[in-house]
């Protein structure tokens, strides 16, 4: 199986469009979504729609939450903030009952015991869904709760991977410019796909995963999209300048 990861798509309908072409082009078996697909850009209804109709398995990433609970706007900063309140008025109340029925976290089986995976946003701990995977530690904590070798994340917008072989030997590869990893036995895997709409990394390239069963690899890989389009668009919209200038730096 070769599975296409994606996450925090925020809305950003132009890079959205480029990362489906080229996981068509790499002939993906089967899209995989780790949560927020609105948030901070212009397009969220068209990108909605776009999960809906490839049939794209994700799951609810905090920004999703927020759209359709109002009382998670407690964590957002004023740009955040200005954004989902100007999205509500514009997703279609089909698509928020989308939303708001899409799962915490995924358990996907593979042909094999290794093969599996878990997705999340930020974690699989349910009571602290959205913490930010960045440190060491935080990703020790993590990999105990896994029930497989392999949790895809995203939350953080900045593509990496943690290899973990134990408390003390801990490894980071940050994938900003592409990264691609062989998977070995015994060791647990936590791999942020980056962001697809706002990397934060500081490469401005829309950033996804392609996870290889057979070949047990992953590779982070970058692509290039319009962004003064979707910058166009959010200042079309009123929304903060900041959110429209970060898209260019990758930041």
């Amino acid at each position: 199986m070769r599975y296409g990861i994606i996450s925090d798509i925020h809305a950003n309908i132009e890079a959205l469009n480029v990362v489906l072409a080229s996981l068509e082009k790499e002939n993906v078996d089967e899209i995989i979504c780790c949560g927020d697909i609105v948030g901070y850009n212009a397009n969220p209804d068209e990108c909605v729609a776009k999960i809906i109709n490839l049939g794209v398995r994700a799951i609810m990433g905090n920004h999703d939450k927020a759209l359709i609970e109002p009382s998670e706007e407690r964590y957002f900063n004023q740009y955040g903030l200005s954004a989902i309140r100007w999205q509500r008025t514009q997703v279609t109340p089909s698509h928020q009952k989308f939303i708001s029925n899409l799962p915490m976290k995924l358990k996907i089986p593979g042909p094999n015991s290794h093969d599996g995976f878990q997705v999340a946003h930020g974690s699989l701990d349910s009571s602290a869904p959205f913490e930010y995977i960045a440190s060491p530690m935080e990703a020790v904590r993590l990999s105990e709760i896994m029930s497989s070798n392999i949790c895809f994340i995203g939350h953080s917008h900045i593509s990496g991977v943690f290899s973990i072989k134990g408390h003390d030997d801990i490894e980071y590869q940050r994938g900003s410019y592409g990264l691609e990893i062989s998977l070995e036995p015994g060791i647990k895997y936590i791999i942020n796909v980056g962001s697809v709409g706002q990397p934060r990394d500081r490469n401005p390239q829309a950033s996804y995963a392609i996870y290889d069963t057979d070949m047990r690899k992953v590779t982070i890989k970058r692509a290039d999209y319009d962004i003064e389009a979707t910058v166009a668009k959010v200042m079309e919209a009123g929304l903060p300048l900041f959110l429209a200038d970060r898209l260019r730096i990758g930041w």
